[in-house]
């Protein structure tokens, strides 16, 4: 997830990262929106964390950009959600202090 994250605007990035995760055990992947865009919802549970705890990262369907992942506790309570955005900026944007 952090690589994915962290690679977002890198293709080759979100593509090595998607099949490495297609090969774990526990993995699922639904399609439905997220925050009006159409997502994938990807689904780590038992499996991968070795306790009662989910997590989910959904990405755009067509970009695979990261768009929101949540974590879920044993007791099906949110623990962690956060909303991502990615943003391209130049050169000239940092040192006019846009960012």
């Amino acid at each position: 997830q952090d690589a994915l994250i962290a690679g977002s605007g890198n293709p080759q990035v979100r593509a090595g990262v998607l099949r490495l995760v297609a090969a774990l055990p526990g993995i699922t992947v639904t399609h439905g929106t997220v925050k009006g865009q159409p997502a994938l919802t990807i689904t780590a549970g038992k499996a991968e964390f070795g306790m009662e705890m989910h997590e989910t990262i959904s990405i755009n369907d067509s970009t695979g950009i990261p768009l929101q992942a949540t974590s879920i506790g044993a007791n099906g309570q949110t623990a962690a959600d956060v909303t991502y955005g990615v943003t391209r900026v130049s050169l000239a944007d940092v040192a006019a202090g846009k960012i």
